[in-house]
């Protein structure tokens, strides 16, 4: 690789890989979504720089809002002010009971949403939706034991995190 190459800066790179994929995706008629991930080494844990990456490359993707990961990343709340809300697309809802601090958090704590939820789902969605989010929703747990789930199972878990949702959350 070129000296040059290894110079620009990895959100440069990011915009160049997003400005390249527009064309497929125009061509499919897909939307794109940036999703920033909070793991601790995640290159794009920030929803604020996501989208000044989105801007810059000048692409027409939307962000992708995931709580578990809003959660994760310490400065998320801090920055999230400056997010525009228009330039979300879609937000991911997930639960986690688990109480290890949250830079050891992984996606097989991600359940449906409880009582018991500790990454504050309830007051991201009613902040979001304070400041003007009208969008989709949709949840998104990953927890190992949700693939032996019945499909009464999954009837009964999603119709309760919605209940929840409507009661504490709206």
């Amino acid at each position: 690789m070129s000296a040059q190459r290894w110079q620009r800066s990895t959100g440069q790179r990011n915009a160049e890989r997003a400005a390249r994929s527009v064309a497929l995706f125009s061509f499919y008629g897909v939307r794109g979504l940036v999703e920033p991930l909070g793991f601790p080494q995640s290159s794009l844990r920030s929803a604020a720089q996501a989208q000044t990456l989105i801007r810059d490359a000048k692409v027409p993707f939307k962000l992708l809002i995931d709580t578990f990961h809003h959660h994760l990343y310490p400065q998320a709340d801090a920055e999230f002010s400056q997010v525009d809300i228009a330039d979300i697309g879609l937000v991911h809802l997930s639960g986690v009971e688990d109480a290890r601090p949250r830079e050891n958090l992984t996606d097989d704590e991600r359940i449906m949403l409880t009582e018991k939820d500790r990454l504050h789902t309830c007051e991201q969605i009613k902040h979001l939706e304070a400041r003007g989010y009208q969008g989709v929703y949709a949840f998104e747990p990953f927890a190992p034991e949700l693939a032996s789930w019945s499909e009464e199972d999954i009837r009964r878990e999603t119709e309760r995190s919605i209940a929840l949702i409507q009661r504490h959350c709206a």
